[in-house]
């Protein structure tokens, strides 16, 4: 299909695959098409054409993209194409926005959480434990999970503390799978802890990341074979107990 034709595709469910499909096309005429649609066009051709640009480190909308967020009449349903810009430009390239940002409010820092949950630095880690503590105080769960993140991917067994403090002061159940994928990236004993108690969680992804992480404990075996033999269970999490009780001589003996 030509540029043209996979721009033209409305179907917002199909807009990864048109991206992949338009990612090797670096031809003057095709990225003309695809600056085009992302400024303009339909919502797949936006989203599949942020994308893109961003994999191919153009950097033309990032000034564009910027303007924009400084007029009040800005379109938050905007925002999903742009993160897919930003997430796909290389760091080098929107990380001392995202450090600009950070302190902003309104499209900006949510621009910066985006960048920085995928590719903080050590330098990051102090603002970023500031921006979660702040987070956790106003009770800001998307912004507190992607400093969660952003700690993770630092992965400073320093940040354990506030790590903590988010898992269990959150009422979002969401921010404990990510808590507990930071921890995992830190020197901490404090992911045994909370991966125990994650087994018991309502949020199905803490189970399941709990069922992979938690101690080799008879408490933990326990509940492992429970989660396994329940029917009601869901599966990604019943296959998670079911493979680590396999893999783990000292949880089947």
């Amino acid at each position: 299909m030509s540029t043209e034709d996979l721009l033209a595709i409305d179907d917002p469910g199909q807009w990864s695959r048109v991206a992949e499909l338009l990612t090797p096309r670096t031809d003057a005429g095709s990225v003309a098409l695809m600056l085009d649609a992302a400024r303009s066009g339909a919502r797949t051709a936006q989203l599949a054409a942020c994308q893109v640009l961003g994999r191919q480190s153009r950097q033309d909308l990032l000034d564009e993209f910027r303007a924009m967020w400084a007029d009040p009449g800005f379109d938050r349903r905007r925002m999903a194409p742009v993160l897919r810009y930003l997430e796909a430009l290389p760091p080098e390239v929107t990380l001392p926005h995202a450090r600009e940002w950070q302190t902003r409010e309104g499209a900006a820092a949510t621009a910066s959480d985006a960048i920085l949950a995928r590719h903080a630095e050590p330098e990051d880690r102090a603002p970023i434990e500031t921006s979660l503590s702040s987070a956790l105080a106003e009770q800001a769960m998307y912004r507190a999970c992607s400093m969660v993140e952003a700690l993770g991917v630092i992965g400073d067994d320093r940040s354990t503390d506030i790590l903590v403090a988010a898992f269990e002061r959150s009422p979002y159940s969401w921010i404990r799978h990510r808590v507990l994928d930071a921890l995992a990236g830190c020197d901490s004993d404090a992911l045994d802890a909370l991966a125990t108690e994650a087994l018991w969680d309502c949020d199905l992804k803490a189970r399941e990341v709990g069922a992979t992480s938690s101690p080799e404990t008879p408490a933990c075996r326990g509940r492992l074979r429970e989660i396994e033999r329940d029917p009601l269970e869901e599966r990604e999490v019943r296959d998670a107990a079911a493979h680590r009780l396999a893999n783990s001589p000292s949880l089947n003996p």
